[in-house]
């Protein structure tokens, strides 16, 4: 009879990603490899993380991470499960779905166990814990939009908001800030200020970060909040990235890894001089960014990150085992394989006609454009939600990008005239609703830009020598660091970095790829303090 069991504290491989976490168990748990993959995909997909199979367990939020370790108790098998307190340390957003996977294995026939107070089952534990938390918590639907709209990136805010302007008559949705001046100021730190009766008057625009769904303000308990993640095919830029998160620990690979991909057009190649590129904006031998290239070239689809044509066909050839002497001649005149011109190609590779049709029909298997295969939509330029740069007067300065800031307004003219002419109940009730749910979004989302710009400072101020010397100047970072200097839990500082990119001098970057799993803490090491200037 096997026994499960969940430690209270965290006991997860932070430096694994979640499939292999879960895999690991399997590995030694389940023999016959095809039923450990069919047991895999259960776990994934019964827990609701396929969609971070890619992700290092280090950037998971509290929640996740606690999804992955009971998934991952689970892939043993066990006969009974001890859980040690499942809810501590988790945020409120997390806690409902947490309780709601511990009642669930009551249909999993798992008698489930407190440490804390002996054997009960499963639904027991999860009727204490519903009563437990309904008299500790009041998350409404409001909290918990505030709450989720952190995490979200630059597309799906504007996707929701763009949604939620729609239904709701009194919020109106302007154009981005075209320039730093014409952005509202996003306030620093605790500073309190007369300014906050804006955010319920909607007089002030504010930035913002939304969450895929119809309907901001209303939620369904039971509802697939990962659903929409399932049905969007990974673009290639996203592709790569999930397997460089799996495949380069190091932080400074990682940084060279996610520059090298920025730098692939739609097809999957790179210009002849963007390693050296590369190499000199983050001041590092050209060497450390070949290796990392090199790497990224066995990244699936084969042949992407290639400079040439025949540099991509000799990737796949070798791959399919195609390859044998004389097939550079081909790669080196293929001006004539596309012509089909046979009697020149007999002559250079000295290879009879049917040799040479054979190897033309092998040709015709493979993808000469192999980033095609995950063309959803064109590359952009990737845009920073944040941007840190230097000033004339040697000051670093660290500011939330305009352009990713839409300006949300609440219309009170509109409402006021309504209100006025409205002679029933019902029609008040309505635009009252709709006025505080206009303003409760304001106000999440200037709480939002005002977390994300906390977040943003402590996180490149520990980066500066990065900055100004390169690559090889890069600090240890974890977000219990970051936490602990903002005073804000961890599951805060994951959301807030979270599909967010920074700009600096020497590139554009995902934030997370700033934190490493490092546990020394700096706040004893921290640089001399440097001016930020908050605009």
């Amino acid at each position: 009879m096997g026994v499960g069991y969940l430690p209270q504290e965290a006991s997860i491989f932070r430096g694994l990603t979640v499939e292999q976490n879960i895999r690991a168990i399997l590995e030694v748990a389940e023999k016959k490899p095809d039923r450990r993959e069919e047991r895999l995909e259960e776990l994934l997909n019964e827990f609701m993380i396929s969609h971070l199979r890619s992700s290092l367990a280090i950037t998971l939020s509290g929640g996740e991470r606690r999804r992955v370790e009971i998934a991952r108790a689970l892939a043993a098998n066990p006969s009974y499960m001890m859980l040690d307190e499942p809810l501590a340390g988790i945020d409120p957003i997390a806690v409902r779905d947490i309780r709601e996977l511990v009642a669930k294995l009551k249909d999993l026939n798992i008698v489930d166990q407190s440490a804390k107070g002996g054997g009960v089952t499963p639904m027991s534990i999860a009727q204490r814990i519903v009563q437990k938390q309904s008299q500790t918590l009041a998350l409404t639907p409001q909290l918990r939009q505030s709450i989720e709209l952190l995490a979200l990136s630059y597309q799906d805010l504007l996707e929701q908001i763009s949604q939620t302007a729609l239904e709701n008559p009194f919020l109106e949705l302007k154009e981005s800030a075209s320039s730093i001046e014409e952005s509202s100021p996003v306030k620093d730190d605790n500073e309190e200020t007369g300014e906050e009766s804006n955010l319920w008057t909607g007089n002030s625009a504010f930035d913002t970060h939304n969450h895929r769904s119809n309907n901001s303000f209303e939620t369904t308990p039971n509802a697939d909040k990962f659903s929409h993640i399932a049905d969007t095919p990974p673009s290639l830029r996203e592709h790569l990235l999930q397997q460089a998160n799996v495949t380069f620990q190091d932080i400074e690979e990682r940084l060279i890894a996610s520059q090298i991909i920025d730098e692939i057009d739609e097809a999957g190649y790179l210009e002849g001089q963007s390693l050296k590129s590369i190499s000199r904006r983050l001041e590092t031998p050209e060497e450390n960014v070949r290796k990392i290239w090199e790497i990224l070239r066995t990244f699936d689809p084969v042949g992407v990150f290639s400079h040439t044509l025949a540099e991509c066909l000799e990737a796949q050839l070798k791959e399919k085992k195609l390859w044998q002497k004389g097939v550079e001649l081909f790669l080196q005149n293929l001006e004539f394989v596309a012509k089909q011109d046979l009697k020149e190609l007999k002559k250079i590779t000295g290879w009879s006609q049917k040799k040479i049709l054979s190897f033309l029909q092998d040709l015709k298997t493979l993808t000469p454009k192999p980033g095609l295969l995950f063309h959803n939509e064109p590359i952009s330029i990737r845009i920073p939600d944040v941007i840190v740069e230097k000033k004339t007067t040697g000051q670093w300065q660290i500011l939330l990008n305009p352009e990713t800031l839409p300006k949300v307004l609440v219309n009170e003219t509109y409402s006021t005239e309504i209100l006025s002419d409205a002679c029933d109940k019902e029609t008040k009730s309505y635009v009252q609703n709709r006025l505080s749910e206009a303003n409760w979004l304001v106000k999440a989302l200037d709480q939002r830009a005002t977390t994300m710009l906390k977040v943003s400072k402590v996180t490149m101020s520990r980066q500066i020598s990065f900055l100004k010397h390169g690559i090889k100047s890069l600090l240890p970072l974890t977000l219990k660091d970051v936490s602990e200097k903002i005073e804000m839990h961890e599951s805060t500082v994951s959301r807030a970095i979270a599909h967010k990119y920074v700009g600096t001098p020497r590139g554009i970057f995902p934030m997370k790829y700033f934190f490493t799993t490092s546990i020394a803490s700096f706040t004893n090491t921290m640089l001399p303090p440097e001016k930020w200037t908050v605009e």
